[in-house]
């Protein structure tokens, strides 16, 4: 949590300048304004990922790999690769609106 911290102030002097100077409270940047500039000097207008996420229940455990493709903010598309179950399901999202596809009955399920 330090890390990120620190990577946040060193992004925020090299946006705004030495903006932890002697300033009233009031010409220092809102937090939020720090973040979402950070969040766009290191987001780009597409990405594609592959991810492994793992569940731990005190009953079992198991472990879902997905690959992700985003455009911007409002377009998110995540497949599921394996385990074997689960594999083939879908997620589309654009905007406030979601679908999930599954393979097993062969339909589109509108969330």
């Amino acid at each position: 949590m330090k890390k990120i911290i620190v990577f946040c102030v060193l992004c925020c002097q090299a946006v705004w300048g030495n903006c932890f100077s002697a300033h009233a409270e009031n010409d220092l940047p809102d937090i939020r304004t720090i973040v979402n500039t950070v969040d766009k000097l290191y987001r780009s207008s597409s990405s594609k990922t592959d991810v492994k996420m793992t569940i731990i229940n005190p009953n079992w455990k198991r472990t879902l790999r997905m690959v992700m493709w985003s455009k911007g903010l409002n377009k998110t598309f995540i497949y599921i690769v394996s385990p074997k179950k689960d594999a083939g399901i879908a997620t589309l999202r654009i905007d406030n609106l979601m679908w999930n596809y599954f393979p097993k009955i062969g339909k589109v399920i509108k969330v």
